[in-house]
């Protein structure tokens, strides 16, 4: 634990403590959540509902899920960094982001509706589909976040998340015990977004002002824009090669399926929290270096890459040994095929982590636009595979499709572009120890 405290350390400025401290926050929150919603949103839901329920609960999650980056316009990262760089400005700001989301919010919530015309689900599925399509409209609130971020105040948001996820996880246990029909627990999805936006309407207001004393600039609008933009088409085509797969297989094989592979992809994504929350805490350290030091802020990306590498290369191979085990004594009897789709998609999260990474780098040279580009590959190759591979080899295929498509869109498609290449090559050297050592030699020293 100290020496990964030394590492965190080496890519932080002189207040590390500040942002070890964030990131501790942070990270106690998401552990916390990981805890709660793998026992209870996750092992003891999918035992109450079967494979066939909890197949329902997670098509309906997805589907929802695929047009959340739309409602957001891609603004977390644009928004903590115009916080970081203008904070004279923060009321402009965060009035111009959240207004701008409400709007984003409103049009994805048609989306969804308009979608389901042309999806051939019973009517109890697409009317869940539209109730829980409902919390988009939450998104301004969801704003307060990045502010926190920004001012490196993470621990504030913990208060939030931690109590709309117990909040939720309480009622699922009440409907468990009560024995209540599956849309209930569909609810819940709602239930969970509507007490984490209260949360943050509560911190805003206790903490850093008022709604009332928000401001919309058009001005502030078309910059955030020009650059979220490009992060939201990104986010809405990284939504498809991440959920897509449990979309294609309601549609071919059936809810039964859906939810056995569902079972396997949240043991898979459980730990995806981990580089998400060191980056995020670390991003205003990475901007503020760059401006100072561009040799030291391009050695501290190259250290994060290894960090999260070597964390996401022990959790695969760790997971895919206990897969024959953990599976039936986590799900019980049913979900058949489960731990085999888990040895293969655990892979995914080696090129989730360096991809992490590589989207604050993104950010920090303004090169958001081409994000839309290899994402857009990643997306296209894993539709085509699941295409391809479910019909013949079920849910195994459908791992191996996500797989690829995650290689694809997070390590090979940037090297097709030269301003991006740059992170191709950080990546490559970390996964094929290029300079390892000299690297990690001078992790501990405040260069």
């Amino acid at each position: 634990m100290s020496r990964l405290g030394d590492r965190l350390r080496a890519l932080a400025p002189r207040g590390a403590a500040r942002y070890l401290g964030n990131t501790g926050w942070m990270m106690a929150e998401k552990v916390l959540r990981l805890t709660v919603n793998l026992l209870v949103g996750t092992v003891w839901v999918a035992r109450h509902l079967g494979p066939d329920g909890f197949g329902v609960l997670n098509y309906v999650q997805s589907y929802v899920w695929m047009f959340a980056a739309l409602a957001g316009l891609g603004m977390n990262e644009v928004l903590v960094r115009e916080l970081v760089l203008r904070p004279e400005r923060r009321e402009e700001i965060m009035g111009t982001a959240m207004r701008l989301r409400l709007a984003g919010g409103a049009g994805a919530m048609a989306l969804v509706a308009a979608s389901l015309l042309w999806v051939e689900q019973p009517p109890l599925v697409e009317a869940l589909v539209v109730l829980v399509s409902s919390s988009l409209l939450l998104q301004p609130l969801l704003s307060v976040e990045s502010e926190l971020q920004a001012r490196v105040e993470a621990k504030h948001a913990t208060y939030a998340y931690s109590a709309s996820m117990l909040g939720a996880s309480l009622l699922k246990v009440a409907l468990i015990v009560l024995d209540a029909p599956l849309a209930w627990f569909v609810g819940t999805l709602l239930v969970e977004q509507v007490l984490l936006a209260g949360g943050f309407a509560w911190i805003y207001r206790a903490r850093l002002g008022r709604f009332s004393r928000t401001r919309f600039s058009a001005e502030q609008a078309r910059l955030m824009l020009r650059t979220s933009v490009p992060m939201m088409l990104s986010g809405a085509f990284i939504s498809v090669y991440m959920k897509i797969d449990q979309l294609m297989l309601m549609e071919m094989l059936g809810k039964v399926e859906v939810g056995r592979y569902a079972a396997a992809v949240r043991l898979s994504e459980a730990w995806y929290f981990v580089p998400a929350v060191l980056a995020n805490s670390l991003f205003p350290a990475i901007i503020a270096t760059r401006a100072k030091d561009l040799g030291l802020y391009e050695r501290r990306m190259l250290r994060l890459y290894d960090l999260l590498y070597w964390m996401s290369l022990g959790v695969a191979v760790a997971m895919g040994l206990a897969a024959d085990w953990l599976v039936p004594w986590l799900y019980g009897p049913g979900y058949e095929g489960a731990a085999a789709v888990l040895r293969i998609h655990v892979w995914a999260g080696v090129f989730t982590a360096l991809g992490v990474a590589r989207g604050k780098w993104i950010v920090a040279e303004d090169l958001t636009r081409f994000t839309l580009y290899y994402i857009s590959i990643g997306a296209v190759v894993n539709v085509a595979l699941n295409w391809l591979l479910i019909p013949t080899s079920g849910i195994i295929g459908a791992s191996w499709a996500t797989l690829a498509a995650y290689a694809v869109a997070g390590y090979l498609a940037p090297a097709l572009f030269r301003p991006t290449r740059p992170s191709f090559v950080m990546i490559s050297k970390s996964l094929f120890f290029i300079g390892l050592r000299q690297r990690w030699n001078i992790l501990s020293s405040r260069q």
